[in-house]
Order: C-alpha cells, then structure tokens, then sequence
C-alpha cells in the first residue's frame, strides 16, 4: 500500500500521469529478487487494487501491464468519460473544480494544478479511459489459483 505523489504525506504533485508512473515504480520495486525474498512476495499473486481515485488509476495501469492479473477497483473512475462529461455540462464541471479545490494543500490531503490536470484530461481521454475490450476485463476477472478457477469482479 501507499500514496502517490503529492498525495497525503508523499513528495511531488499528483496528476494521472504520475500516479500511473508511480504504480509502475512500486510494481518494479515488488518484483526485485532481494525484496521479494525479503518480504516473501509471490508476485504471480500480487493484486493491484485502490479506492475512487486509485481504483480507477489501477484499471487504468492494468489496461497497459498485462502482468497484473488481478485488480480490485472499489468505486473506480472512468476519466476518460469523466472528463467527456466535464466537456459536457458546464454544472457538472463546476461541481468538480469546487470540491477538487477543497482536496488542495492546505485545506485537504493534495497537492496538484487542477486546470493543467483537467486539460491533460481533455486532451488523453483514450489514454486515461477504463478498457471496454472484454478481453482485458476477462483477463483481470478470471485466473486461475493452483488449478482451480477464481473470479472477481474487475
């Protein structure tokens, strides 16, 4: 478990991108041999899994890293539509820039540029969208553990 930059105690500022770097770094950093002897991690049964915002970044780096097998999205975001709905309705969008402005540093946990952020959105929707293809949300929702099948729902 952990933060992604420039959320809650880590360094940096938070954006899609960062956070989906910071996946990758944590993934590399599981599947050295010394932390993996270290901390007996199985990485063939290593689950990758957040809330809300991190929900959606895991669906979003599985899509890409066809080594995660696993992934466990509570409450995931779609900001590929998120943001096709921000385009959409001028309410909604004001909604978000609203409570997005609550989360900043110093009143919240986050420390990000929000109209750089919105703008990246606009501009990678494909990039930043959860996969409609089922072939990946097969591969994410089906395994298999010791010969036996196990599901999730992705």
């Amino acid at each position: 478990m952990f933060n992604p930059r420039g959320l809650h105690q880590s360094e940096g500022i938070s954006s899609n991108a960062n956070c989906l770097q910071d996946i990758g770094a944590a993934l590399q950093w599981l599947r050295q041999a010394d932390v993996q002897r270290r901390f007996e991690v199985d990485t063939t049964r290593v689950v990758l899994g957040g809330h809300s915002y991190g929900g959606g970044m895991a669906m979003v780096y599985a899509a890409r890293d066809t080594s995660v097998r696993r992934v466990i999205s509570i409450a995931g975001n779609d900001f590929g539509e998120f943001a096709r709905e921000l385009q959409r309705s001028a309410a909604f969008a004001e909604g978000i820039r609203r409570m997005l402005r609550s989360t900043r540093e110093p009143e919240g946990p986050a420390r990000f540029d929000m109209e750089a952020g919105l703008k990246l959105g606009f501009d990678s929707k494909r990039r930043f969208s959860v996969p409609r293809r089922p072939e990946t949300l097969m591969r994410w929702a089906l395994g298999s553990e010791r010969g036996r099948r196990c599901s999730a729902t992705p």
